[in-house]
């Protein structure tokens, strides 16, 4: 009978041990609370280097993406350098475009597609980049173009 109760006793403090709120479940070790950071990058920071910033207008990009694949593509191109460069005026190179898997064709066709639907507005010089500008039409189908 004396066993039977030292084995009890005993199971009894291990389960306690087990349902403690203890990380480890083991008495008298010290508790790290704190998170650990990487260093040099803030907690909020993505962990990839290129991204699409801002809010871009759900109903311009639904624009977009009726034009077809390449002014799907180019519309997030545009996009994309609209938030690196913070707004303005942004250059669309062939390396950029290649990126989104873009021939020069491609993003050529895009960038007309997008222009006539009225979703941009470029300006072309033979042998440069084109310029963009990204145009926002509001409910009263009135057009501003982003500075």
């Amino acid at each position: 009978m004396e066993n039977h109760q030292e084995y009890s006793s005993s199971y009894l403090d291990i389960e306690s041990l087990y349902l403690s709120n203890e990380p480890d479940c083991t008495p008298n070790m010290p508790v790290d609370n704190k998170k650990k950071r990487t260093k040099n990058k803030p907690s909020w920071q993505s962990p990839y280097p290129d991204f699409i910033a801002g809010s871009i207008p759900l109903r311009w990009i639904q624009d977009a993406c009726k034009l077809g694949s390449s002014a799907s593509r180019v519309a997030w191109i545009c996009w994309h350098l609209y938030g690196l460069n913070k707004g303005g005026s942004f250059k669309i190179s062939n390396i950029v475009a290649e990126k989104f898997g873009l021939s020069r064709a491609m993003k050529r066709n895009g960038l007309s597609l997008l222009n006539k639907e009225g979703l941009i507005s470029i300006n072309m010089k033979n042998g440069n980049a084109p310029i963009v500008k990204i145009i926002i039409r509001q409910i009263d189908k009135e057009k501003i173009v982003l500075k």
